[in-house]
């Protein structure tokens, strides 16, 4: 079932494009990328939230972990809303780009966020 009854629905629903991507795959650095892109293409000073405001000349792009962020963020009430997940209309309307990496390579990279990257980790 792919529903969202949370408040962050509507800013999930609105955009004209839908990256979705597995954790340690680039995302970042693919915003990063096409943030820089439309901020010379359009002549402006580079922004990172370019994207995610959609103004004129730039498309709005929703980026989303969907199901990785909707097991593993928040609490039990925010997966009984699932808050994290794109709404099925959504989905269904815009295009959507997959974003992924070799697993070997994001699981290791993911590890090593988790144990060396992380403040919280003991040493």
């Amino acid at each position: 079932m792919r529903w969202n009854l949370s408040s962050r629905a509507r800013e999930l629903s609105g955009g004209d494009a839908i990256l979705l991507s597995i954790p340690k795959s680039g995302r970042t650095w693919a915003r990063t990328f096409l943030n820089a892109y439309f901020s010379y293409k359009l002549g402006r000073q580079f922004s990172l939230d370019l994207t995610d405001r959609g103004d004129i000349g730039v498309p709005r792009i929703i980026y989303s972990h969907d199901r990785f962020e909707h097991r593993t963020k928040g609490n039990a009430w925010d997966r009984l809303r699932r808050k994290y997940l794109i709404p099925r209309r959504a989905v269904r309307k815009r295009p959507i780009v997959l974003l992924a990496r070799d697993p070997r390579d994001a699981f290791v990279s993911y590890f090593v966020q988790l144990t060396r990257r992380n403040p919280a980790t003991p040493n």
